[in-house]
């Protein structure tokens, strides 16, 4: 056996023990120890080890072997930073504050804090501690164009500027052409113009206050009227040059009817003188052309209001 010799040591030669069997008092504590395992309450008992019961490698438990912690290489400055997380296939939780190789496997089921970041391929959890939750929208109301959302964590946030989807026309109105609908909303009017038609029924009246232009072949079936042709007496329709539709001819019958006024007139022999000229009351309303007749005579107007009358036989 080499040289031995430790200066100032007490030299054991045994083992240490209690008095006997039955004596339950400790013979050594760790704390007071150098190197080895041992447990402190908390992290500052664990950073207030001294520098002399210390040495690189020497692991100590943290809160009942919560954690445990295996002291690194010095120099040391009584800081968490001194410390790496040991691991012997499973861990209990704790502060990583150093850069530290990926662990090859093992469990972390307390509360580990990563002060200076975490490297890992892969990571799992049944249980996540202070890392933001899958937040998703669990329902939502809608009032007056502003829809709001909840969400499971109990926020909400709103989407505003939408319109009702109970819309309906409020008013109707036309002039020139355009129609123009009115909403409930107050969104802009809707208009439309109309300036042409192609297939237009109309059932009952209808009344023209300007010019009607017609271009093509058109068909008009039934009565028509036109306020601007009418008068006191039945007309002849007349077309000018220009295309302009008027009704100043009278339609004139062309013979005197029997019984009237004039017939009476013409009727009456008193009324002639023996060269056939017409002496009794002034005929009118009578035209050129128009004739009369009884069993003797035939009367013939030459002039407007001016007659003839000729033997028949």
């Amino acid at each position: 056996m080499g040289s031995f010799s430790l200066s100032g040591g007490v030299e054991v030669f045994g083992f240490i023990s209690p008095s006997n069997t039955t004596d339950q008092y400790p013979v050594i504590d760790p704390l007071y120890g150098i190197d080895g395992l041992r447990n402190v309450d908390n992290l500052s008992d664990l950073n207030l080890i001294p520098t002399l019961r210390r040495r690189a490698g020497m692991v100590v438990g943290v809160s009942g072997g919560t954690t445990y912690y295996k002291l690194n290489l010095p120099p040391w400055s009584n800081t968490l930073s001194d410390w790496s997380i040991f691991s012997s296939g499973g861990s209990s939780g704790g502060t990583l504050s150093g850069d530290y190789l990926p662990l090859s496997g093992g469990t972390v089921t307390g509360g580990t804090q990563f002060t200076n970041g975490l490297s890992a391929n892969t990571i799992s959890a049944t249980t996540y501690q202070n890392l933001p939750i899958d937040i998703r929208v669990t329902g939502g109301t809608f009032s007056a164009g502003t829809i709001t959302f909840r969400n499971n964590t109990g926020g909400t946030f709103n989407v505003v500027g939408l319109v009702s989807a109970d819309t309906f026309t409020t008013a109707f109105t036309y002039s020139n052409n355009v129609f123009t609908l009115s909403r409930n909303q107050g969104q802009s009017n809707l208009t439309a113009t109309i300036n042409s038609v192609t297939g237009w029924t109309v059932n009952g009246d209808t009344n023209i206050t300007s010019n009607l232009v017609v271009t093509g072949t058109s068909s008009l079936n039934g009565t028509i009227s036109s306020s601007g042709l009418a008068g006191s007496t039945d007309r002849m329709v007349q077309v000018s040059s220009g295309g302009t539709i008027s009704a100043t001819a009278e339609i004139i019958s062309g013979y005197i009817s029997s019984g009237g006024t004039v017939a009476l007139l013409l009727d009456n022999n008193s009324n002639w003188d023996i060269n056939g000229n017409y002496s009794g009351t002034t005929i009118t309303g009578t035209y050129q052309g128009q004739k009369h007749y009884n069993a003797n005579y035939f009367y013939e107007a030459v002039a407007d209001n001016l007659f003839i009358r000729l033997i028949r036989g």
